[in-house]
């Protein structure tokens, strides 16, 4: 008998996190495999920090949007830092 081929289980997927550095274990342009624990605690007041976790390949369109001050990954930006702000985070 003829076995099946097991599946390794897929590895997290490498997002880079293009807000504003944040205590706790956040940091700008940083990638992490998946999305780190310290997310956890911000989300449920900042949902939009979600869409700051981005494939890598996205960064330049994302980082033109921050740097030219449009767009929704412009709009995230500014809600976490906004958040960082009122939370000395």
């Amino acid at each position: 008998m003829k076995k099946k081929p097991t599946k390794k289980p897929a590895a997290p997927e490498r997002l880079m996190y293009i807000g504003p550095t944040l205590l706790g274990g956040l940091t700008q342009n940083a990638v992490y495999e998946g999305t780190p624990a310290a997310v956890e605690n911000i989300k449920e007041a900042c949902p939009l920090i979600m869409n700051l976790f981005i494939p890598i390949e996205k960064y330049p369109e994302a980082e033109k949007q921050i740097r030219e001050g449009t767009g929704r990954f412009f709009t995230a930006w500014k809600s976490v830092d906004a958040y960082k702000a009122k939370n000395n985070a």
